[in-house]
């Protein structure tokens, strides 16, 4: 593909991963305090959802 096309959306989806962990995080307290989980288990649930999110935005962008 072109770099005028890549570039754009890649920076497009990556800009919605960050959005997105961020508006994960603003509820991670409520999250935590409803789940009676530990910081440090709320710390690994965002992670593993970021990352997940993350990968499978790359993956769906190469699907035809």
């Amino acid at each position: 593909m072109n770099d005028k096309v890549v570039m754009p959306l890649w920076t497009f989806c990556l800009f919605i991963v960050v959005m997105n962990t961020t508006m994960f995080n603003v509820s991670l307290p409520t999250i935590i305090q409803d789940l009676h989980i530990s910081a440090d288990l709320g710390s690994w649930i965002i992670s593993s959802y970021s990352i997940g999110y993350a990968l499978s935005t790359v993956i769906y962008s190469r699907l035809p």
